[in-house]
Formats: C-alpha cells, structure tokens, sequence
C-alpha cells in the first residue's frame, strides 16, 4: 500500500501536457502557459491544460485534475490501471528509480509481451489511414504487439529500437516497452536523416515514396535520447533534422548543430505546422 502511494505521488507531479501529447490528444491552440485540446470528437477545443501549474480542465465535462487524473480520465480507467499506462507512456518504469531493486520486483506494475506479429491488425491500419501514412511501407518498419497490464489485454503498433524494446503506438497514446532507445536504419549512406518519433519518419518515406532513398535515418524515440543519437553522427558528412516545430524540438537541434558541422534544419519544410505528419495530414485533406 506504501508503493501505491509513492507511484500516485509520482505520477501527479508528471509533465501534464507531455502526457496530454502522448494520449494522442489533438492540440488547437496555445495562449501563453494555456494548451488547449479537443476531447473526443468535438470541434470545439475544451480540455485546457495549464503549463504553470501543471494542471488541466475539461470544460465540456466539468472536470479536471493532476496527470494522473487526466490518464485516468481519458483512458477511462482505473487509477491502478492508469499507473501501468503510465509507466508504458514514459517507458523504463521510471517511477521506481529511487526504490531498491527488491522493493521494485516485488510492487511494480507489470506488463507481460504475449506476441508480435506483422502488422495488419484493421484497427491499427485505420489509425495509421487517419496519419496518411502508407500502409506498405508501415508494415515494411513496424510490427503489431500484444501485451498485457494487469490483467487486461492491449496491442498497438510497435517500431523496435537497437536495444530490441519497442516504442509503440495506437490511437490512444504512445509509449514504450521493454527497454528504451534509438532506432537506426543503416543504407551505407554519408548522409543521414533524423526524427523525433516513428511516425514521422513513416511520414517522410510516404512523402517520397516514389523516389529512390538511400540515406541512414535514425529515429530518436524520445528526444531524451538525443545524447545517444549524437554518438552515431561522427560517421556522417551530413545531417538533416526532421523534428517537431516545438521546444524540445528546437532544443534537440540546437544540441546536434553545437557538435556537427553540416546539419540541415529540415523543419523549414512543414513550417506552421506541429511535426511531418501533421503536414502530410494536410496536404492529403487538401486533395479530397
């Protein structure tokens, strides 16, 4: 019961927002320290999260909260259950780093990796159909994963990374399992093409899918893994960033410029827009 309190704990001091994003939750606008987000399929954004504070609001339902709340709120879900999914939100099970070892097998939330397939799941593929991304070259990178937590099944789209864990994703959040790293898809490239997260990478292949490519392309997963993409860079004659037009973003490739001489800062490409996808998003939108 003590554990179940320090994870409570733990989990309301999250970053809000960074979980809103990781709950798939659509942004609308931002005014100063307010985010505002459409709930369900609203076209009026209501749930406003407060950066400040580290808090939000859902004024269409009346209700608000910390980030445990907010995930237990989106989710639909029990605070037990919502703990577990954050655990796989942030990856690592980092609400245990400051409990001993046998402390932490004995209490933590547990999720058990049933299977992976290849990817074909129709659920899935219609998330991967409202992203514009290309089915063929969704299956060609990603697999689909099945997983339980605590008793209750999941599956979501899973992008292995170098260390054989998954990032993984599906209509309703992102996340992580097993161990977290970056992804590397060498083509014996000098040049080579970098992103925040799976989906955009998935979105740049659509992009130019009736080209040739032949670069290097690593997928940072979490732009806290920066650091560890940079060790890769050295071999490189060129770099080019696709990251997200946002702080962490711009942070991200301010770190790679101060230790590469030749990086290209490729957000120009979908200026006005969050990240690739959301701009892949529009332009097909554009031609139906």
């Amino acid at each position: 019961m003590k554990k179940e309190k320090f994870n409570c704990q733990k989990a309301k001091k999250m970053n809000v927002l960074s979980i809103a994003r990781k709950l798939n939750l659509k942004q609308s606008k931002q005014k100063g320290s307010e985010v505002w987000f459409f709930y369900g399929n609203e076209k009026t954004a209501s749930l406003k999260v407060d950066i400040r504070k580290n808090v939000w609001y859902n004024f269409s339902q009346g209700i608000g909260g910390n980030t445990l709340d907010l995930v237990v709120h989106i989710l639909n879900c029990s605070v037990s259950e919502a703990l577990g999914h954050l655990n796989i939100l942030n990856g690592s099970f980092s609400f245990h780093q400051q409990v001993n070892d046998r402390e932490t097998r004995k209490e933590e939330v547990n999720y058990i990796i049933k299977r992976v397939l290849p990817l074909n799941h129709v659920a899935l593929l219609d998330y991967l159909s409202s992203r514009k991304v290309d089915f063929d070259i969704a299956k060609k990178y990603c697999k689909e994963i099945y997983y339980s937590l605590n008793d209750k099944n999941y599956f979501a789209i899973a992008f292995v990374n170098d260390s054989k864990g998954y990032a993984i994703r599906n209509k309703f959040f992102k996340g992580c399992l097993l161990k977290q790293d970056i992804s590397t898809i060498k083509n014996a490239s000098s040049r080579v093409c970098l992103f925040e997260g799976f989906i955009n990478f998935l979105s740049y292949l659509t992009i130019y899918k009736n080209e040739t490519l032949n670069d290097d392309f690593i997928v940072l997963n979490s732009t806290s893994l920066v650091d560890k993409a940079i060790g890769e860079l050295k071999e490189y004659s060129d770099v080019y960033c696709y990251f997200d037009n946002d702080n962490s973003g711009k942070k991200a490739m301010e770190l790679i410029s101060k230790v590469h001489e030749k990086v290209m800062d490729c957000s120009e490409f979908y200026k006005g827009f969050n990240d690739l996808n959301e701009y892949l998003t529009s332009i097909n939108n554009e031609r139906h």
